[in-house]
């Protein structure tokens, strides 16, 4: 049990710095980011948040990883039928998420190409943060169903 308790504190604690990460991505691509991003299409902007966001994904494929086996068996063993049919489907996001950040991280990676070459348009450059946008505010929300989750396991443990 004890072992549980340290996998859910520590799950809550990453989900406290993917929330600061999420956040400064957010920061970036908000519509003053944005405009700085996506005035003249500065390179080094976008350069930036493509390292931000191969750096984001990277520590969230580790916390995935290490939330889904680490996780499971203690919501298994120590939650109820609700709880643990709440983590299996917060669970199948994490595949989404993956794929939406490997999406992003291609366009932008697509982006910075194109725009080397002085071929990239606005529109295309708004489209992609605005999809970036979308996966951002998914990862909030997905931590913040987890973590009630993981508080409501722990208080089950504890009982």
């Amino acid at each position: 049990m004890q072992n549980s308790l340290a996998v859910i504190d520590r799950l809550i604690r990453e989900h406290e710095a993917i929330r600061q990460k999420a956040a400064g991505i957010a920061d970036l691509i908000s519509d003053e980011g944005a405009v700085k991003l996506l005035g003249e299409i500065d390179a080094a902007n976008l350069g930036r948040l493509l390292e931000l966001l191969k750096s984001t994904m990277k520590g969230l494929e580790t916390h995935f990883n290490f939330e889904e086996s680490g996780l499971m068996a203690a919501a298994e063993r120590f939650g109820d039928r609700r709880l643990n049919t709440a983590f299996s489907t917060l669970f199948l996001q994490h595949e989404k998420l993956r794929n939406d950040f490997a999406g992003s991280i291609r366009d932008l990676t697509q982006l910075l190409n194109e725009r080397q070459s002085g071929r990239v348009g606005q529109k295309q450059a708004r489209d992609t943060l605005a999809r970036l946008n979308v996966t951002i505010s998914m990862l909030k929300s997905h931590a913040a169903s987890e973590d009630k989750l993981l508080h409501e396991l722990k208080a089950a443990l504890e009982k």
